[in-house]
C-alpha cells in the first residue's frame, strides 16, 4: 500500500474531503504535526504523497462601508 504523509501546522487539521479519495486511492495516511513531530529529508523522499496543511489565514474584514 502507498503511504501519505500530511504535515500539519495546527494538532485539529486534518485532510477532511481529500481523506476519503486518497484512501481510495490506495493511500495509507499518517498525520505529523510540524515543529513537534520529526520528518527527515530521507523519511520525506521515501514517501509516495507529501501533503502540508498550512496555517490558517484569515480575509482582512472591511470595518466600514465605502457606500455613499
Amino acid at each position: 500500500m502507498r503511504e501519505a504523509v500530511v504535515i500539519r501546522h495546527v494538532a485539529f487539521e486534518d485532510l477532511a474531503a481529500f481523506a476519503d479519495p486518497i484512501e481510495q486511492a490506495g493511500y495509507t495516511i499518517r498525520y505529523r504535526d510540524a515543529g513537534i513531530d520529526d520528518l527527515t529529508p530521507e523519511e520525506a523522499s521515501r514517501v509516495d504523497l507529501l501533503v502540508w496543511c498550512s496555517a490558517a489565514r484569515s480575509a482582512p474584514t472591511r470595518t466600514t462601508s465605502t457606500r455613499s
